[in-house]
C-alpha cells in the first residue's frame, strides 16, 4: 500500500501525510481492496520465463498514465459511474468523515514506532488520507 500511495502522489506532484493505523480496520476504516484474508498478488514471472514476456512500461509510468486517464475520464463524473465493476467490487472505501474520525483518535500515537511491517499494524493496512484531493 505505502509503495502505490507514494507512486500516486508522485504522479499527481502530491504531498500527503502517512497515518498508520494499528490494528486490524475499524469500522471500514483502514480496510483496502487487499484486506481479505488471503489478498492475492499476480506475479508475472512465469510469463516472463515461458513466453518471454516484458511489460511496455515500468510500475511508475504506468500509475502516471493510470492517474492521468482516470483525472480526466472522472472530470464532472463519479467514479462510480466511469467504473461501475470496480464501484460494485471494492464498495465505498471512501468514507472521508469516518476516515477524519478515526485519524483525529489516533493522532497522539506516535507514528515513528509503527513500523509499516509490523504484525499489530494488521499486516501493514495503511490509510492514506488525501484532505484537500476529495
Amino acid at each position: 500500500m505505502l509503495e502505490i500511495a507514494r507512486a500516486v502522489a508522485r504522479a499527481l506532484d502530491r504531498s500527503w501525510e502517512k497515518v498508520l493505523i494499528p490494528g486490524p480496520p475499524v469500522e471500514g476504516v483502514g480496510e483496502t481492496p487487499w484486506s481479505t484474508p488471503f489478498p492475492f498478488v499476480l506475479d508475472l514471472s512465469l510469463a516472463e520465463r515461458e513466453l518471454g514476456y516484458r511489460p511496455v512500461a515500468g510500475y511508475a509510468d504506468s500509475v502516471a498514465a493510470s492517474c492521468a486517464w482516470l483525472i480526466e475520464a472522472t472530470r464532472g463524473r463519479d467514479w462510480r459511474e466511469v467504473l461501475p465493476q470496480t464501484a460494485r467490487l471494492i464498495g465505498d472505501l471512501f468514507d472521508y468523515s469516518s476516515e477524519d474520525t478515526m485519524i483525529d483518535r489516533i493522532s497522539p500515537i506516535d507514528q515513528s514506532s509503527i513500523s509499516p511491517g509490523c504484525s499489530s499494524c494488521h499486516s501493514a493496512k495503511l490509510h492514506f488520507p488525501l484532505r484537500g484531493w476529495r
